[in-house]
């Protein structure tokens, strides 16, 4: 099934903003997150910790 409701993120370069934004999209029922290439890696540490694990269960699309 095709993702829907993606959230396209450009460019956030802090990792915890990046797992926060992974987390609060999933809470409120999107389907993925979109990461521009220059975007913050959302498999580092922090943002997997910020993201509650979120980034595991989430389809994400890294360009």
């Amino acid at each position: 099934m095709a993702a829907r409701r993606l959230v396209v993120c450009e460019d956030i370069v802090d990792h915890t903003n990046v797992g926060a934004i992974i987390r609060c999209a999933a809470g409120i029922g999107w389907d993925g997150v979109l990461l521009a290439p220059r975007a913050a890696d959302p498999l580092y540490r922090r943002a997997i910790k910020t993201s509650m694990g979120t980034v595991f269960q989430f389809g994400l699309r890294l360009r």
